[in-house]
């Protein structure tokens, strides 16, 4: 790594590079983590369940519960599943028009799948879920639903109409199931699930955080758009097959150890920008964007809740009585970061609304159980196209 003195330029811009490579590997080693932890039942959740198992939580949620987002109109049902020794075959039971939903979650805290009433519909069936570069393992007419990484994490969701309904959810928990492809075929006892890999256990204290980082990447590569962040955690040491973090230079322990504290404040800052709804909630709006800074909805849980993702998009609206003929906003040349004029998602529903003649930040809707809950939150209707 090159170490040199913190005070001077090439100090202080490894510094840098450090917190950034910290952020950017913070959701990797947090989720990979409670992965292990849901496994082993020493985290947070109210359920717990080996590899390739649904773990369910029968009751509804109240505020103790450490979790993103949590809701308590639905019962939990979550599985930690590794299907790089073989595919899964994932039931889903029939539950006669009852929401549902299975959101599927890889490695880096992506979203990249789900099932469930609004995706697939309430019937019964099968799915094969699959790992990179597995072709040609589904049975004859069964959906494929492929991974990014070779752990993932199903997140499953389901309805429940008050505490009566209970015992009915609960016997569709149960219907859900997991069954190697191998023993769905008939086979005998599939081979043991390889496992969330561990770090070199000669690295400890202050520079651990590194070596799980380090473990990890090897383990669940990040998708090749991710480049210029693999570059600089190469010169961290991080893509290093093997641990160049055994009996490090204290001048480079030293960069890395301030990199990991300006990455964790950077994030504990962010979580402090808060914007208070019209009702006198608050939350942490930014963190709900997909952006380059690596702060997004569902991944940092605990006191710090949010998630870690990547990129922009676009919208193409027309008609409802709208300014038509306009760009608004712009990207960088690579389209990764808005450089003008960002635009939320809430912009674009508040204008929707505003002209279908509601207002959204003051027309309610209630939810399954009761709530009141506004259109929009803390977003007004775009100005450009009114």
């Amino acid at each position: 790594m090159g170490g040199s003195g913190q005070g001077d330029g090439a100090g202080r811009e490894q510094v840098e590079q450090a917190a950034q490579a910290y952020i950017y590997g913070y959701p990797l080693v947090y989720n990979l983590r409670e992965c292990a932890a849901f496994v082993a039942g020493s985290g947070g959740f109210p359920a717990r369940a080996p590899y390739n198992e649904f773990g369910h939580v029968r009751d509804l949620a109240d505020p103790d519960l450490k979790f993103v987002s949590p809701n308590n109109d639905t019962c939990y049902s979550v599985a930690v599943c590794d299907v790089r020794r073989e595919p899964l075959v994932l039931h889903v039971p029939d539950t006669g028009g009852r929401y549902y939903v299975l959101q599927f979650v890889d490695a880096w805290t992506n979203n990249f799948a789900y099932i469930g009433r609004r995706a697939t519909g309430t019937g019964e069936a099968d799915y094969l879920l699959a790992g990179p570069g597995r072709d040609g393992d589904a049975p004859p007419g069964m959906p494929v639903v492929r991974a990014p990484s070779g752990v993932f994490v199903i997140v499953g969701r389901t309805q429940v109409d008050g505490s009566r309904d209970l015992p009915e959810v609960h016997a569709l928990q149960d219907a859900f199931r997991l069954t190697p492809l191998s023993v769905y075929r008939g086979a005998g006892d599939p081979s043991p699930p390889a496992g969330i890999p561990e770090p070199d256990p000669r690295v400890g204290g202050e520079l651990e955080w590194w070596e799980r980082c380090r473990t990890f990447l090897a383990a669940f590569p990040p998708p090749t758009a991710d480049a210029p962040f693999l570059a600089t955690c190469r010169r961290l040491g991080l893509t290093e097959e093997e641990s160049p973090y055994v009996g490090m230079d204290p001048r480079e322990t030293a960069v890395l150890v301030a990199g990991a504290k300006a990455g964790q404040a950077k994030i504990e800052e962010l979580m402090q920008q808060i914007h208070a709804t019209p009702a006198g909630w608050q939350m942490t709006t930014h963190l709900f964007d997909y952006n380059l800074d690596h702060l997004g909805l569902g991944t940092i849980a605990g006191e710090l809740a949010g998630e870690l993702a990547v990129g922009v998009g676009g919208a193409l609206l027309a008609g409802g009585g709208m300014k038509m003929g306009q760009v608004i906003g712009a990207t960088d040349r690579l389209g990764g970061t808005p450089v003008d004029r960002p635009v939320h998602f809430g912009e674009v529903l508040a204008t929707l609304y505003r002209q279908l003649g509601l207002d959204p930040n003051r027309t309610t809707i209630r939810d399954l159980a009761g709530r009141p809950q506004y259109l929009v939150d803390d977003h007004q209707p775009m100005r450009e196209l009114i």
